[in-house]
């Protein structure tokens, strides 16, 4: 199943105020975060990714340990000698690479998000939702596909739909859907993003 936006420019001010509304909860949500889904945020998936990798390296590193000292114990066994000391030192070499300190993305603030959307080429622009996807089809041409995981809110008000990433924002207005019927395309998008928020029941 797809459903088709076909995007307009942002110009009614009831919606572009909907709009800051969306960003501005984003920000609320991003510096006093709730529990979710049984989701983890960006910093500790990295955490547990680091110290899950660690403790494999280690068990590697010790088998390398024990492959070097049998090879120690016997000294006409070259071969054991060389494929101990290589061993371990993969393991070090492995070990210094996924320690390294990873640089972390900071996400975009309110106006750095409300420049980017008012920026864009809304004009014969067309955004296509798909299992594999957000497909953002520019007017000018080309194509890009945004995976649902990259996507970390969707905010919905009375006019406009909100979709957040840690970078990027992407507005649609709920006049601009083509193709499919709107209640069964917010069932589809509940099912593949953690954290779907009504704006309207916050009034």
């Amino acid at each position: 199943m797809e459903y088709a936006f076909e995007l307009r420019p942002l110009r009614n001010p009831a919606v572009l105020a909907q709009l800051a509304d969306a960003l501005e909860e984003r920000a609320q949500l991003l510096s006093h975060p709730r529990r979710k889904k049984d989701t983890l945020s960006p910093k500790e998936r990295l955490r547990r990714k680091k110290l899950r990798y660690r403790i494999y390296l280690a068990a590697l590193a010790f088998m390398g340990l024990v492959l070097l000292a049998f090879a120690l114990a016997d000294p006409a066994g070259e071969l054991k000698t060389l494929l101990g000391g290589a061993a371990l030192t993969a393991c070090c070499g492995i070990w210094l690479w996924f320690s390294r300190e990873v640089r972390r993305v900071s996400p975009a603030s309110k106006d750095q998000l409300m420049t980017q959307v008012g920026k864009a080429e809304r004009a014969g622009a067309r955004v296509i939702f798909s299992e594999d996807g957000m497909r953002i089809c520019p007017a000018r041409g080309g194509e890009e596909l945004v995976p649902y995981r990259e996507i970390q809110f969707a905010f919905e008000s009375d006019d406009l739909l909100v979709l957040t990433g840690q970078r990027r924002a992407m507005a649609l207005q709920t006049l601009e859907l083509s193709w499919g019927d709107w209640e069964e395309f917010r069932k589809f998008l509940s099912l593949r993003i953690d954290e779907m928020v009504d704006l309207r029941k916050a009034k």
